[in-house]
This record gives structure tokens, sequence and C-alpha cells, in this order.
């Protein structure tokens, strides 16, 4: 049975008006990552990517916003049996012994329910790894995930799976400038990002002992910014006083200028309504419309920090 193997990328639910958009920023990734690819199409609401190199290809995709999750997955027609022998096929060769493995099947079946085809794969393959010991997991506790997607014409057998961020490619909803001084202010840049802005980073440091600090934030950062050459501002703050809050007071100044300088029309505040007062939210916001400019809260939740902290290791203070 002939098949192909893609990179296989997922839009997010609120990116899929934006496909094309996102089809230029993986090609722009892949172009500077120096990931060779033979052709990028679609498939209904997916993208096919066929990479020289699946692996090191998903992982440049990987960083992109407005993306779901990323397989590198077989491609083969949207049929019952050659699901169910492909899939047995793959789980045969991802499987060791004495693991576990959950089959989960998802998308557009014809003439058979999803979970008709989970039980036939998960009993094939239990057949043919007995002797392995080999065993069927839950959905929440196993060692290996076979996991199909069904098209209306095709079906891919994932071999890897990885989870991304969500939110929208970078660039659909205009500019806008983040300053970065701390690693709260870093995720808020992220945020935006994540928002789908294209963001100028204004870096800001009070002391010259905050630089080595201040390059290993940024350095987190840069890799989600999608651009072959990037030019960051830097500037010393020298004046007002200490504290989170103080410091949102004179990177929005700043970032006023920087903004009216380039033609930008955002600003990010790294601040929300959950964690500081509204009386300094209410203030920074009316300084940014008094400078016909358009603010971004863009601080994640408590929850979403740690998430973010966890997979970056960029360590934070909630209470600082």
């Amino acid at each position: 049975m002939a098949t192909k193997s893609f990179v296989v990328v997922f839009t997010s639910l609120h990116a899929k008006k934006y496909i094309r958009t996102l089809i230029r920023c993986i090609k722009n990734v892949l172009k500077i990552e120096d990931e060779p690819y033979t052709s990028i199409c679609r498939d209904e609401h997916l993208i096919l990517v066929e990479a020289h190199d699946p692996v090191f290809a998903s992982s440049a995709i990987e960083r992109l916003y407005g993306i779901e999750k990323v397989l590198i997955a077989r491609q083969i027609k949207n049929d019952y049996n050659d699901i169910v022998e492909t899939a047995t096929e793959v789980g045969g060769n991802l499987l060791l012994g004495n693991e576990t493995f959950y089959v989960q099947v998802e998308g557009y079946s014809r003439g058979f329910l999803p979970k008709d085809a989970e039980m036939a794969i998960t009993s094939s393959i239990i057949e043919e790894k007995s002797s392995q010991n080999v065993r069927p997991g839950t959905q929440d506790r196993h060692d290996k995930l076979l996991y199909v997607y069904m098209t209306q014409s095709n079906a891919y057998i994932s071999i890897f799976e990885d989870k991304c961020f969500g939110g929208l490619p970078m660039g659909v909803q205009g500019k806008a400038v983040s300053c970065i001084f701390d690693e709260m202010s870093a995720m808020a840049c992220l945020e935006t990002i994540r928002m789908g802005y294209n963001t100028k980073i204004l870096a800001l440091y009070r002391k010259e002992s905050d630089l080595t600090n201040l390059a290993k934030i940024i350095n987190k950062i840069l890799p989600y910014l999608i651009h072959k050459k990037i030019q960051l501002t830097i500037h010393k703050v020298s004046s007002g006083g200490q504290g989170f809050l103080n410091m949102v007071i004179l990177a929005t100044e700043l970032a006023i200028n920087i903004a009216k300088d380039h033609n930008i029309s955002h600003i990010t505040l790294p601040i929300s309504r959950i964690i500081f007062p509204g009386l300094y939210v209410d203030k920074l916001l009316h300084r940014i419309y008094d400078a016909q400019l358009n603010p971004i809260l863009a601080l994640p939740d408590y929850e979403q920090m740690v998430a973010i902290s966890e997979r970056l290791n960029l360590p934070f203070n909630a209470e600082s």
C-alpha cells in the first residue's frame, strides 16, 4: 500500500479564516530555519507539509501561533479497511514490550463509526503484539497514543503529535509595541503575539547588572517573532520609583513614543484587572487613548502564566 508522510498542521479554532496567512507563516519559518520541503497544500482545514525532514520541520512549525497541534502522519485513503490495516502497522512499529496504548479516531467517517475503527485497531494491535505484553490503556493513562484523523477523502495516521499554543497567525491584527523588562512583561509580549499582532520589542533595564537576565528572557521570545532579522530597541530607565507598576508607567510612556515614530497603532500593557487594582489599569488605558493609540491588556491569568513558564523555562514572580 503506497503511503505518504506529511507534517499535518491543525489550525486553531479562531485561525481557520486565516489559513492563507498561516501557510505564508509556515513557508517563512521553514525558510528561516533552512528546512527544505517539497510542497505545502490543504486538505479541508488541514495544512499538509511534505518536508524533507518532518521532525525538524514540525519542530520549526510548532513555534507559530494559530495552530492547535502538529502531527507527523501517514496519509491514506479514508477507507475503513485501509485505516485499520495501516494503523495496526504503525502501532506495531511504535509500541515496545510491556507498553500501554490508546487509539483515538476522529473526523469524517463514511459507512462506519469512529468507535468501530478504534475497537478494530485496538484488537488488531493486541493480537499482533500479544507476545510482547502490549496492552490497551485508557484515555488518561497510556504510554503511546495512536491518533487517526479523517477528512472526506483521506485519513492521517499519526506517528508523532505535539500540542501548540493556539491563537492567531502573526500579523493578522496589525502591529503592536511591547515592552520587556522582566518575565511577566515577556509573557504579556508572547500573549500579544498569540493575539495576532506583529510585535516590536522595546527592552528596558535600570542597571547594567539587569542586562544578563534581560538577554536570557528576550532569547526565549525571539524564536516566536518569525523574522530572519529582528531589530530590538534597548533603553536604560534612570528615573521613576521602584516596583512593577512604576516600571509599567515608564514603559508605557516610552512605548507611546516608539509607536508614534514607527506608525504603530497598538501598545501592550503587561497588566490585568485580575491581578492589579482597577485604578492603575484605568489610568494607563486613558493615557494610551489620549495619545490616539490603542491599548492591549495582554497579561495572561495566573494559570496561563504557569503553563508558559513551564513550557519556556521562564520562571516568574506573580507577586512582583
